[in-house]
């Protein structure tokens, strides 16, 4: 079950302690989660043994299995999500979430916003207004922001150069990926390379 975090009032367990997976998600894009709706899983010995391995990694001091366990996470939310029976879902949240998935399989490829509206049957003005409304970003800047999120990803766990990631991923050259770079994190790529 999904709970709205202004809904928690505290993370006491009175009365029946029962066996609990207790985790805080923070959902990347558009999505709307089922709160308050009850996810039956069919399978529980299944998800039980997975989530005991992912705190397994989670425990671990390799960096690598700390990463694997965030991923092997991810995945479980998302299987859980699939398997949420969710009524009424919003057909306008389901056209913006159509229109991400798209970006981030095809993240390396050069996305205009008109691409993006092509993609999704719509025009450019209102997938700029159902972005806004599900994401607070326009679609430009949620492309721009997953591009640099990626080439965070190629820097430090790829071994990619400034210029392999900013070619990669679309940018003009590598001044303006840095710049943009720095302008999101605070700081220029070259010093995630130099750790």
């Amino acid at each position: 079950m999904f709970l709205h975090p202004k809904d928690i009032k505290s993370y006491q367990c009175k009365g029946f302690i029962w066996e609990v997976f207790l985790m805080e998600f923070i959902p990347n894009g558009a999505i709307n989660l089922p709160y308050q709706h009850l996810i039956t899983l069919s399978n529980n010995e299944f998800f039980y043994q997975e989530m005991n391995q992912i705190i397994e990694y989670f425990q671990s001091n390799q960096p690598v299995e700390r990463h694997f366990a965030t991923a092997a996470l991810t995945k479980t939310i998302y299987h859980w999500l699939t398997l949420a029976k969710v009524r009424d879902q919003d057909e306008k949240l389901n056209l913006v979430q159509e229109v991400i998935t798209k970006i981030h399989l095809n993240i390396t490829q050069k996305w205009q916003v008109k691409d993006m509206a092509e993609s999704a049957g719509c025009s450019e003005q209102y997938l700029r207004k159902l972005f806004l409304k599900y994401t607070n970003q326009t679609p430009k800047e949620y492309y721009l922001n997953s591009r640099l999120n990626t080439s965070r990803v190629l820097l430090k766990h790829k071994g990619y150069t400034i210029n392999q990631t900013a070619s990669a991923l679309n940018f003009y050259d590598a001044f303006h990926f840095s710049k943009a770079f720095k302008e999101k994190f605070g700081y220029p790529p070259s010093k995630i390379m130099k750790k």
